[in-house]
């Protein structure tokens, strides 16, 4: 017995469980961009601990005196991923997500990119006040913070 296929009506290229790119506005794709970068940032070393008492050259009892920290590691990593993931969700999914009354889609950028960007200013000066210094990944995830506040703040526009 045959069976039939229940798609014969559906368009081409489209799909009813996931998101249809082509259809998405190119400023989603940005945010969307915009945060995958982010989040790469959070899975890169984000400060290097450095020992006071590391002995000579950098060198403690034959170990490098030096340990890598990744943001995933801490708290505000965690909490750095998660607003980059819901900004992204936001991104993707935001016309199937009804907001309340009086919010709208910039304020929500202005608001998730502000936290991303003082998140990151605040943990640059305290890693820069103690025995740690600042790595890559911090960075990556400031720049994406900046460049989400920027679009919600209709500073970079996009169509």
């Amino acid at each position: 017995m045959e069976q039939e296929n229940s798609n014969t009506n559906q368009p081409q290229g489209t799909n009813n469980a996931g998101v249809d790119i082509k259809s998405m506005p190119k400023s989603a794709i940005v945010i969307a961009i915009i945060c995958g970068i982010g989040t790469i940032g959070v899975f890169l070393p984000w400060y290097r601990f450095v020992n006071p008492f590391g002995g000579l050259f950098g060198m403690y009892g034959g170990f490098n005196a030096y340990s890598t920290v990744f943001g995933i590691t801490t708290f505000w990593g965690w909490l750095t991923f998660l607003s980059f993931g819901g900004a992204a969700a936001y991104a993707l999914f935001g016309n199937k997500i009804k907001l309340p009354e009086g919010l709208s889609k910039s304020a929500l950028l202005i608001t998730g990119g502000s936290a991303l960007f003082f998140i990151s200013i605040q943990l640059l000066i305290v890693l820069t006040s103690s025995w740690r210094s600042p790595s890559f990944g911090i960075f990556v995830s400031l720049l994406a913070g900046v460049a989400l506040l920027l679009v919600g703040l209709k500073v970079i526009k996009l169509k």
